[in-house]
């Protein structure tokens, strides 16, 4: 097992400013080290080098045994994912315990209260005695100011349930307390957005607040349907498709058994893309999505490695009248020979992993890109291999590919890959028809009044024509996925 103190102490050799949120009297024996920070670059880089990995999530990493994540929040303190506090309000009061850094006492007495409502809906033994010990160090005055300024008059009876140690009670507590973090007082936050007038400020709240409708319509209603009947004229697509899901899909099946779409721009952009003339090759096509939005096409070859998919995606070929003039093929795209896939209950999200990946894997035979344009003669790429798109088109492109549509992972290439990727397109003779930032996730309860409101284009984008050169910032600005359309 890794020394976690040496972790630390190469921190403060560095000058991160950091505190550990929890715990810190335990982190020899805990497998989960969550942090806070005001910049998280550098603490990235520390971990690694000590011969950490990116996790599944952005900010988190995982030692090479797997048995230590590091989980750090950067900028601000969240619960369940939204805006507390400022990180730099926090650091600045923390305090020396153990040879770590850690909140101070009123701190770290606030957040295990909160941490175990908002994020947990429980109050862990160990947190009840924590509280009960430092609610006799703390400068009650001042924790009593804090969470009436948070909070209201909730504030106050969550202070005094606290001191009467009525842990359920606390929970019941629970909604108010996330309502009253996007309110002003005890003014309810959806009072406060249809005062705003201002059309810049209104989205800014609407993005802090928005994961809310997401998360709780995913979780209540994206119990995934068998069969759906979807009419996609609202993203801009003048044709219905029979779609069937996956059980157990919490990826594409949910979203779109919730919002009837995904990705409407993308999908809009894409449909458009294809004409009567092309033969498209569908580099993990998943479920069929993109192929049944590729039926102008002369011919589709959807290509997908993993098996439990495959049944699904020919039954919508077979229902959408593509069956004909379309191949499925249980492979993957990439090296020749075995290659390993990392498991994803969003089977969307299943990407070809190196041999020190040590979570569940599923087992793809791998073809090269050659191969399958050979074979099948395609022009049309379309790609989402969630950040293995460079390994796909590092080397020389097929003559016969003249339009490829990508998605693009810059966050998981990184800046350095990204970047030989877009220089050996532009040699490759492509040039980027269309870049599109489309609508963030937590948006899309929001998608009919964005649009209606022509509010969309404030929080998307869409580029044309463009040299790679102009492309490059694009890439490396805003959210980490992008939508690009080449042609040479």
């Amino acid at each position: 097992m890794f020394n976690v103190k040496e972790i630390f102490r190469e921190f403060d050799r560095q000058g991160v400013d950091y505190c550990v949120l929890r715990n810190f009297d335990s982190l020899e024996t805990d497998n989960e080290i969550d942090i806070l920070v005001d910049k998280g670059e550098k603490v990235k880089t520390i971990l690694r080098e000590k011969g950490f990995k990116k996790g599944a999530e952005y900010y988190q990493y995982l030692s090479i045994k797997g048995d230590i994540w590091f989980d750090f929040k950067v900028g601000y303190l969240p619960y369940k994912g939204f805006s507390y506090k400022k990180a730099s309000e926090i650091l600045i009061r923390k305090r020396k315990v153990l040879g770590v850094w850690v909140m101070s006492l009123e701190d770290e007495f606030v957040h295990l209260i909160l941490h175990s409502i908002l994020d947990k809906n429980a109050f862990k033994e160990k947190y009840k005695k924590q509280i009960e010990f430092l609610l006799k160090k703390i400068d009650r005055g001042r924790v009593i100011k804090e969470l009436y300024f948070k909070f209201g008059k909730i504030g106050k009876e969550l202070f005094s349930l606290v001191e009467q140690e009525r842990y359920g009670e606390l929970l019941m507590l629970r909604n108010k307390l996330f309502l009253r973090i996007f309110s002003l007082r005890d003014i309810p936050s959806n009072l406060i957005i249809r005062s705003i007038k201002l059309r810049g400020l209104f989205i800014k709240i609407l993005k802090d607040i928005s994961w809310i409708p997401y998360k709780s319509l995913t979780k209540y209603l994206g119990e995934n349907k068998e069969k759906m009947y979807l009419n996609f004229k609202k993203i801009g697509i003048r044709k219905k498709f029979i779609f069937s899901t996956l059980k157990g899909d919490t990826g594409l099946s949910a979203d779109l058994s919730v919002f009837g779409f995904r990705e409407p721009l993308n999908w809009e952009s894409y449909y458009n893309f294809v004409n009567k003339e092309d033969i498209v090759l569908d580099i993990g096509a998943n479920l069929g999505m993109f192929s049944l939005l590729s039926s102008n096409a002369k011919k589709i070859v959807a290509v997908e490695p993993v098996k439990k998919c495959l049944l699904v995606l020919k039954k919508n070929l077979l229902d959408n009248g593509l069956k004909d003039k379309s191949i499925v093929i249980n492979m993957a795209v990439g090296d020749k020979g075995k290659l390993r896939l990392r498991k994803d209950s969003r089977f969307n999200r299943t990407v070809v992993v190196n041999k020190d990946f040590s979570g569940p894997v599923y087992n793809a035979k791998g073809e090269s890109l050659d191969f399958f344009v050979g074979k099948y003669s395609v022009n049309l790429l379309r790609m989402d291999v969630d950040g293995y798109e460079y390994e796909i088109l590092k080397n020389k492109i097929p003559r016969s590919i003249n339009k490829i549509s990508l998605e693009f992972h810059a966050g998981v290439m990184g800046r350095d890959k990204s970047k030989r990727l877009l220089k050996h397109l532009e040699k490759e003779g492509f040039v980027v028809e269309r870049i599109i930032e489309d609508l963030p996730l937590r948006l899309y309860p929001f998608y009919t009044i964005l649009r209606k409101t022509r509010l969309l284009k404030k929080v998307t984008h869409i580029k044309e024509n463009l040299s790679i050169k102009k492309v490059l910032p694009l890439i490396f600005s805003g959210r980490n996925i992008k939508y690009l359309f080449l042609k040479r």
